[in-house]
């Protein structure tokens, strides 16, 4: 076939997606993405940062968590789709549908009791096979792509499969961050990588603690490719993998250190995430302010590393709210992609660095790493810290914990916000809410300011996406939780039989060759003087004039192809004299148009026939 634009076809047809293009997608119940990077739509992100939570999500085109694509174009059916997991058992430990199949139902409408038809799986979602189902003009592939790792459930890991960040106002780049590197100094904030210290060499227990070696090991084993100490430049990374042994670590655990709040932060229960900064202080988040001074004698109000700070809290103005202490606003939020969560969030400071608003209960990071003589700044040190969202559920980890989802109405009060309490807990010394707590703690960003630019200038979204495994987790529990997906193909399938795409082709029909020289490639023989008038509809009058108004021929076309052929001969069958023709087409009850022809015709020459 000639590629080309069908739109003089089948009555005026309008083709509204290409080839390997697919549908908005709605997650109805489960969770996953099939190592896709997925996208919410504006009106899903709308809601959830208003209402906390979407049982619901719609994904945007070619975004959505399960593969369905468009393979022909000028046949979709149309309809609402239903594509449900079946006939599996996700295993307690894991919760994966590893052996998962699936039937997808086709409706006239949404909300339909019965089917217009259905099209099952071929093989079960273990096996990476595209299945084409010609019927409907698309194609689905759904592929369980596991994690990798031995051991248990929280040594597993996942990969990444994009990471961004985007400025509204690209002129505006004021966010930058801490970037990561392998130094014994606290730029080396992220522990990929296989450095174990030899305690008997290489510690030197008389300086400063950020400068001794010793404090620098790397979580040997869990980023055995070294890939999350490079995403964005080494600016965010996993909670896991973050260093926490040493002064201006943006990581500081409150008390005794427990293997098990680093350990259940498993890099496989990565979220995929948007962290958004916006000037909109109607989007901000209430979280608590973590205190990441390390000398609490020389920290605001005595506050021990890794408590809450000892400030008044805020509001979104900076001034105390006369709520107590610890609490202000990040000005920004975080959605989890999959679950379709808002999610809780914190951040840091170090109060004994007041001159780099480290005191001041507001995320201002500044744009000093060191100082003039290389002592560390950081900015301030104002991490960002990102919890999850039913970890333990979605997960099947039972050591684990099931952070509920950031409900503005609820979260915005000191009282119901969920992770103040639980923080309140930790400084309790209660050792169950520090595992639940830093068990929940995902993605940690080290934010600086770029020299000369201003704070909020412009709105910033981080972009943070990881393979998720497909599982069951309830939603909406139209399939009891077992992965469930919906989207229509209205505003997508093609459509025939349009006026109004027939009306736009009339400027698309033309004269092929034009000039004609003596000559076309369409011609057959010696003898042969073809020209094509192309992109016409099935049914139209085709008249040919010369320059001065006379009629020299007149074609009725009926048939579904999209051109005629002139074989440059009058009513008579003649051959026109060379010139310029006036080529009318009317099409009933459309239009019609008009496309001049210039004709130089050749001798005849009769020798060799």
């Amino acid at each position: 076939a000639i590629p080309h634009n069908p739109m003089p076809e089948a009555g005026g047809t309008a083709q509204l997606v290409a080839y390997g293009s697919s549908p908005r997608i709605t997650r109805l119940d489960g969770h996953g993405n099939g190592n896709r990077s997925l996208e919410l739509t504006a009106a899903s992100m709308k809601t959830i940062l208003s209402d906390g939570y979407m049982a619901d999500p719609t994904y945007d085109y070619g975004a959505g968590p399960v593969n369905i694509k468009v393979v022909d174009p000028l046949n979709l059916a149309n309809g609402y789709f239903e594509c449900k997991f079946r006939n599996y058992t996700a295993a307690n430990i894991g919760n994966a549908a590893d052996t998962a199949s699936w039937v997808i139902y086709r409706y006239e409408n949404k909300g339909d009791a019965t089917p217009i038809d259905s099209v099952s799986s071929e093989r079960t979602i273990a096996s990476n096979n595209e299945q084409i189902i010609p019927q409907w003009g698309v194609s689905v592939q759904i592929f369980q792509t596991k994690y990798t790792g031995v051991g248990n459930l929280a040594s597993k890991y996942t990969e990444m499969i994009d990471a961004s960040i985007e400025f509204a106002d690209s002129s505006k780049r004021w966010l930058t961050g801490v970037k990561d590197n392998d130094a014994y100094f606290p730029t080396n904030w992220i522990r990929s990588g296989d450095y174990s210290p030899d305690t008997d060499v290489d510690c030197l227990p008389d300086g400063p603690t950020y400068l001794n070696p010793c404090n620098y090991a790397d979580e040997v084993g869990a980023d055995p490719t070294q890939a999350y100490e490079r995403v964005l430049e080494g600016i965010v990374a996993p909670h896991r993998l973050v260093g926490y042994q040493a002064d201006y670590m943006p990581l500081a655990y409150y008390g005794t250190f427990s293997g098990s709040s680093k350990l259940n932060a498993s890099i496989s229960f990565l979220p995929s995430v948007n962290i958004v900064i916006t000037s909109d202080q109607n989007l901000w988040t209430r979280c608590p302010i973590v205190e990441l001074g390390r000398n609490s004698a020389l920290n605001v109000g005595g506050a021990q590393a890794g408590s809450l700070r000892k400030s008044p809290s805020v509001d979104k103005n900076g001034n105390p709210d006369g709520t107590g202490t610890g609490m202000g606003w990040f000005p920004g939020y975080a959605v989890d992609i999959e679950s379709g969560a808002r999610l809780y969030m914190a951040f840091g400071e170090n109060s004994f660095l007041g001159g780099e608003n480290g005191a001041d209960m507001i995320w201002n990071p500044t744009d000093r790493l060191v100082s003039n003589v290389g002592t560390p700044l950081m900015g301030g040190m104002h991490p960002v810290y990102v919890f999850s969202y039913k970890q333990k559920s979605i997960n099947g980890f039972s050591s684990g914990f099931d952070f509920p989802a950031y409900v503005p109405a609820e979260a915005e009060n000191n009282s119901t916000n969920f992770v103040y309490n639980k923080y309140l807990e930790v400084e309790g010394n209660s050792s169950t809410a520090k595992r639940e707590l830093y068990g929940s703690l995902t993605w940690i960003t080290y934010p600086l300011l770029i020299a000369d630019q201003e704070l909020l200038s412009t709105d910033v979204t981080i972009r943070l996406r990881t393979n998720k495994e497909y599982k069951n987790f309830v939603a909406t529990g139209d399939n009891e939780g077992k992965p469930m997906y919906g989207w229509s193909m209205e505003d997508i399938a093609t459509k025939v039989g349009s006026q109004d795409m027939l009306k736009e082709a009339l400027a698309m029909i033309n004269v092929v060759p034009n000039p004609y020289y003596a000559f076309s490639e369409y011609e057959r023989n010696k003898l042969d003087n073809r020209v094509k008038i192309t992109n016409l509809p099935e049914r139209c009058q085709i008249r040919i004039y010369t320059a001065n108004g006379k009629l020299v021929r007149s074609i009725k076309k009926d048939s579904p192809f999209t051109f005629q052929d002139w074989d440059l001969t009058n009513h008579a069958g003649i051959p026109v004299a060379g010139g310029i023709y006036l080529i009318h087409i009317e099409v009933p009850n459309v239009g019609e148009r008009v496309v001049k022809a210039f004709i130089a015709m050749r001798m005849v020459d009769l020798q060799n026939i």
